[in-house]
């Protein structure tokens, strides 16, 4: 059965979609870049608290799960092309380029080839142009030799082909649906799966966007309806066509129904336009606004801007939202080479090839993954003036010894150099922003991902020709990440990124000429070149169907706002040169009837009240409205003022009141994770215990979830094999046994893959956890111990995951996870990390032993498991000399010991008592609201202040 659902836009007909969904066996295929809206869009329509047997995905995603196969990637790809021109370049009569860009276009036309169903006997030129033919000679030598060099591998194209076979003859696809959301176009590939779909599964359902009126109905593509029919026809199907009523009101109505139409009715909405004289003031506008709502009551996930040039608008956007405390996560990405880690990696390879760079020598100096001490690096400095000769002459450990690996075997060596890499990543942590650390972090595997693909594509016979092949797959990756948390403003491209729907809309950058955006033809392959070759098959897309796509994608964004509508243009561009506005924004202000007065020229305006005026000016910066109450220079706004320099706390209207924490129990008992969540953020505790808010489960653990089977299978094999090496083969049969018994309660996406890497990560884990045990002085005693007793009267229970022995000592062992502490002593003294000390001070009372030391085991996942040093903590002095191996330890007297043992229990008392009193308002330590899940109930905004080191 075929099934096509409608609505005014794309995702008005996506959203109508969703809600006749009806079987728990459905696969919903959507374009990868709309992924998390289409998730969140059929939680929010069908009200689910978990997907089941819904499949949200991107359809390359399914079809490569489907078949078995991974694509090849997109740097192996462009480095085969490069190989490929290489092996013909003396064959070429057009083309003579054979740097990145030349590759990278190269790649792209013969993927568009390929999609559209062309393969290189089909490039045969009917025109008569001498120069036309020769191009397309050139581009058929490299196909086939492109061909030849990778007809064992798989590419995205071939991998479509194999999911559509599957689909015919895979039984798992009998009684499936399938839905296709989002889409505004398929290759010829897509459509032969839709084919499949069609004739062999339940049912396939395609959203498809239709015009409300004949008005601007020109503007909407018919292509999808065109060949669906074809289809039905073919398989002797008729097609269901289902049109709800459309749910758009307001503006983004009057935005569909007049939008590029001929003729305009005039409405009325919430439509402002902004003219501003350069991007910054757009920007400034953007994020004052902004601010004012949410002093009003709205959320910062209200919000999106679409920029009509998303590189050119990021950094000013970025600066204002940054400036006035506004979280928001920009949705572009950057190629691989412009990462801080690819840069170390090029540099360490070129510093072996060219010997010495004073530069770069430099750059090593103050790189974070080198620990040099105050000494060598001044030695080092001071050194680089004299040359090579006098720098190899000294030895810089592990700089000097990485330098000589790649001397000797640049390929060995460069691999060794990304080993390195990988365990030192965790030193940027504390260094880097979110996104930032998000881009670096994936860092590692793509560059081990660009040593496979040079091995198995190139022939390197030098260092120069591995670097030329390392720049070029650098630049042919693209690193993008994704938000971090929920309650944030989305920056995305007005054409190139897929917007939800949205309660305000801020467009920015409608100049002339900006929007609509409009593709130029490419001089490596224009649509006029392909339109005279003759091919049999067409090719597409063309330049003319992206610029017609584009100018729907923007007409469907602008049909997505619920409430308000901003739209700006700059009248000049930043070096000053003139810009009018798009024909987009007088479109706009004939369908809203704004009139030239009306148009915005400065944020603030007369007609503004006086509180509005001084709200606008002070956005949400406290600084500057504390500033103003301390000067007393507005009086009569000082209630506006405090306001604006509280947290949005004190607007909440909270349906019990915070002392009920008390009749609740809080406090009575000593709980130590409970006390340091409370010290982390007081309104943690509220959330959990008195609200008691859990997170919703998805087909994916949480990092809370994985922590936690982590360290249960950790405890198992503590228990069974006492910490000590096994054969390969035993543990990895442990391993199997265990996560599946752990997993078997959940559903979960890719769970072969999944609990593949799982054990890989855990075989290095434990390798790690078996080897400081064989190293320790220690020996085993607790493993999972409940812990009992009381502190300052107060009862304390709680489980310790180890605790050894040596002589008249004991030491804690807490397995982390997540992000280990750089200073654990500190973190003790503000309450953030007790759990350690306050099983460290029961054992004390209860065994009559002392503490040697609290630690935590740094137990990862991913990258971070390979690191050799694995212990974090506070370390006495006696346990040094018995031989403890820590990193980054503290270490302290015994006597200091038991001092920050009774600090730590006069902390979990007090804590305690406040939990007890119901004192859990917000009031963050500077980190705690980066992975907060509760961010989006708290509306705690940074920028207002937060305490500086956890005092409670």
């Amino acid at each position: 059965m075929i099934r096509l659902v409608t609505g005014a836009s794309i995702f008005e007909a996506a959203k109508n979609a969703i809600n006749l969904l009806s079987s728990t066996d459905t696969y919903i295929i959507v374009p990868d870049r709309a992924t998390l809206e289409m998730e969140e869009a059929v939680f929010s329509a069908l009200n689910l608290s978990a997907t089941f047997n819904l499949n949200v995905t991107g359809l390359s995603t399914l079809a490569s799960r489907s078949v078995g196969k991974e694509n090849m990637s997109e740097i192996e790809s462009v480095l085969y092309v490069k190989k490929a021109v290489d092996k013909v370049k003396d064959k070429l009569k057009y083309f003579k380029a054979g740097n990145i860009n030349f590759c990278k276009q190269l790649y792209k036309f013969i993927s568009q080839f390929k999609s559209s169903s062309l393969g290189p006997e089909d490039i045969v030129c009917k025109s008569d142009r001498e120069a036309l033919k020769n191009k397309f000679a050139d581009i058929k030598l490299v196909y086939e030799e492109f061909e030849a060099l990778t007809a064992d591998r798989s590419d995205p194209s071939e991998v479509l082909a194999d999911f559509a076979e599957k689909i015919e003859t895979d039984q798992q696809f009998k009684n499936s649906d399938f839905m296709f959301l989002g889409f505004d176009s398929f290759t010829s590939k897509h459509y032969l799966i839709l084919k499949q779909i069609a004739k062999h599964c339940k049912s396939l359902t395609v959203s498809i966007a239709q015009p409300l009126s004949k008005a601007n109905a020109y503007i909407y593509e018919t292509d999808i309806l065109d060949k669906l029919k074809n289809i039905a026809s073919s398989l002797h199907q008729t097609i269901e066509i289902v049109s709800p009523v459309c749910n758009l009101s307001g503006g983004a109505r009057a935005v569909a129904e007049g939008l590029f139409a001929k003729e305009v009715r005039p409405s009325s909405a919430n439509v402002t336009v902004k003219e501003a004289a350069i991007p910054k003031n757009e920007a400034e506008f953007v994020a004052k606004t902004i601010c004012y709502l949410v002093y009003k009551g709205a959320r910062y996930r209200d919000f999106a801007v679409a920029c009509s040039d998303l590189k050119k608008y990021a950094d000013e956007l970025a600066i204002e939202f940054e400036k006035h405390g506004i979280p928001y996560y920009i949705d572009s990405s950057i190629t691989a080479d412009e990462t801080y880690t690819a840069l170390f990696f090029k540099k360490l390879i070129s510093f072996s090839y060219k010997r010495f760079r004073k530069s770069d020598l430099l750059f090593f100096v103050n790189s974070p993954f080198f620990y040099f001490d105050a000494e060598t690096a001044e030695k080092v400095a001071l050194n680089y003036e004299d040359g090579a000769e006098n720098f190899f002459a000294h030895d810089y450990g592990v700089l000097t010894n990485l330098v000589k690996l790649v001397s000797a075997d640049f390929m060995a060596g460069a691999q060794a150099a990304l080993s390195y890499i990988s365990g030192c990543q965790g030193r940027l942590d504390e260094q880097l922003d979110a996104k930032t650390l998000a881009l670096e972090t994936q860092m590692p595997e793509i560059l081990q991902q660009l040593l496979e693909a040079i091995n198995q594509t190139q022939s390197a016979s030098n260092i120069k020709e591995f670097l030329a092949a390392v720049e070029i797959g650098l630049q042919s990756k693209e690193v993008s990440a994704l938000p971090s948390y929920y309650d944030q403003v989305f920056v995305g491209d007005a054409t190139d990124s897929f917007f939800g729907e949205v309660d305000s809309l801020f467009l920015v950058g409608a100049s002339t000429g900006a929007l609509p955006k409009y593709e130029t033809e490419s001089s490596f392959l224009s649509d006029s070149d392909i339109e005279n070759a003759g091919f049999k098959f067409k090719v597409e897309p063309t330049i003319k169907m992206i610029n017609r796509r584009n100018r729907f994608k923007l007409f469907s964004l602008l049909s997505q706002f619920k409430s308000r509508l901003f739209v700006s243009y700059p009248t000049s561009d930043a070096e000053g040169k003139p810009l009018g506005r798009s024909g987009l924004v007088s479109s706009l202000i004939r369908i809203f009837g704004i009139k030239e007065g009306e148009i915005v020229k400065n944020l603030i305006t007369p007609e503004d009240s006086d509180a509005r005026k001084l709200l606008l000016a002070v956005g949400r910066n406290r600084a500057v409205a504390k500033q103003l109450l301390a000067s007393r220079r507005a009086e009569k706004f000082d209630e506006e003022l405090k306001l604006a320099s509280q947290t949005n706390l004190d607007k909440l209207k909270l349906a019990k009141n915070l002392s009920c924490a008390s009749q609740l129990g809080l406090g009575q008992q000593i709980k130590p994770t409970e006390i340091e969540k409370f010290y982390d953020c007081p309104f943690k505790v509220y959330c959990e215990n008195v609200l008691h808010l859990t997170q919703l489960l998805k087909n994916e653990l949480s990092p809370a979830e994985l922590g936690s089977l982590v360290h249960e299978v950790i405890a198992r094999y503590g228990k069974r094999f006492g910490y000590q090496s096994i054969p390969f083969s035993r543990l990895d049969a442990f391993l199997t046994e265990e996560i599946s018994k752990l997993l078997s309660h959940r559903q979960l996406s890719d769970r072969e893959l999944f609990e593949s890497r799982l054990k890989r990560d855990l075989v290095k884990i434990i390798e790690k956890i078996t080897s400081e045990n064989a190293d320790s002085p220690f020996e085993l005693w607790l493993i999972e111990e409940k812990l009992e007793g009381s502190i300052h009267g107060k009862a304390v229970a709680g489980r310790a995951d180890r605790v050894d022995k040596c002589k008249n000592y004991f030491r804690v062992i807490d397995y982390k996870t997540g992000r280990i502490t750089t200073n654990l002593l500190s973190d003790l003294k503000y309450g953030k990390k007790l759990q350690l000390a306050a099983y460290a001070s029961l054992l004390e009372r209860q065994s009559g032993m002392k503490c040697a030391g609290v630690y935590y085991f740094d137990v990862k996942l991913g990258y971070k498991a390979a690191q050799k040093s694995s212990m974090v903590g506070i370390t006495t002095q006696q346990a040094e000399e018995l031989g403890v191996n820590v990193k980054k330890n503290s270490a302290v007297t015994e006597e200091q010991m038991q001092e920050l043992l009774c600090e730590a229990q006069r902390l979990l008392a007090t804590g305690a008592d406040l939990i007890g009193q119901g004192k859990l308002a917000p009031y963050p330590d500077q980190d705690s609201c980066e992975y907060c899940p509760y961010g989006a109930i708290c509306l705690y905004d940074a920028n207002r202040g937060k305490r500086k080191g956890g005092k409670a």
